[in-house]
């Protein structure tokens, strides 16, 4: 195998390319796996540790009100307590591609950390169907120096993915007090939110690491908060939204009470009675 490395100083950092070949093997379905392989090697403390994070009260969800004589039976109310949370900290840990799927140091997919959607089929892929199997281009790896944040998912260009999949984890990246240098993210392209809304939290565009489809990179340390969504978008997040983004509201805005968001453009979940809803 060819192992070639170059430097290049960017914004006055050192970064260390290599070329450096072989497609990942294998996965770990979870950041949990990793870890038990971490202590079963006794090297848990220099490879990473995985921080639980506390989502707090237990989410109720009642039945929504409907024109209708009866509940579809997938929104009859339930209870669920969160779980699942967490931060963790991998050493010479990787992120490939436009989605920006975690690996760990040898080139293993992390499951829970790089899950993937598959808009044809309109469904989120399993583990051996990720496109770091199908898809590996044999991409420069990249070396970033210190501590570098993870904040991809693969629908984060999606307002609603944004809210409620990206914010809060910036939120547990807070929470956790482990510092760090810069934040790997997927592009945006198809509205400003995304820089509107670091604008408006002080963060620094500089400090932001744009994915593409020939992304790979490999960081000191990485620092990756868990998927909210296989934490079932606990009542935390909602609350966590509120403080971050209210303070810095439009206060002399002059808005309804509730607002209706359609979705007849939508390619999916579309009302079938949208009609009777809004008159």
């Amino acid at each position: 195998m060819m192992f070639l490395e170059f430097y290049l100083v960017k914004r006055g950092e050192t970064m260390r390319f290599s070329v450096n070949g072989g497609a990942p093997s294998g996965y770990y379905r979870s950041i949990l796996e990793l870890e038990t392989e971490w202590g079963q090697k006794r090297t848990i403390h220099e490879a990473g540790q995985v921080i639980p994070f506390d989502f707090g009260q237990v989410a109720e969800f009642t039945a929504p009100k409907s024109i209708e004589s009866s509940i579809h039976p997938a929104l009859t109310p339930y209870c669920l307590q969160p779980f699942g949370g967490y931060v963790a900290t991998i050493s010479s840990g990787r992120v490939w591609g436009e989605s920006g799927a975690v690996l760990s140091p040898e080139g293993k997919l992390i499951f829970d950390l790089s899950q993937e959607y598959d808009a044809v089929q309109n469904r989120m892929l399993e583990a051996e169907e990720h496109p770091v199997f199908h898809r590996w281009n044999d991409p420069k790896l990249q070396y970033l120096e210190g501590t570098v944040a993870v904040l991809t998912f693969c629908g984060s260009h999606n307002y609603f993915h944004w809210l409620y999949d990206v914010l809060p984890r910036l939120a547990m990246l807070k929470t956790s007090g482990i510092p760090y240098t810069s934040i790997i993210m997927n592009p945006n392209p198809y509205g400003p939110f995304v820089e509107q809304t670091w604008a408006m939290l002080g963060i620094s565009e500089s400090s932001v690491i744009r994915t593409n489809p020939e992304a790979y990179f490999e960081a000191n340390q990485l620092l990756v908060p868990s998927l909210m969504m296989n934490s079932h978008y606990p009542p935390w997040t909602t609350d966590t939204l509120r403080k971050l983004l209210l303070p810095h509201r439009e206060s002399t805005l002059a808005t309804p009470e509730r607002i209706y968001i359609s979705r007849n453009k939508a390619t999916t979940r579309r009302l079938v009675n949208e009609e009777e809803v809004i008159r």
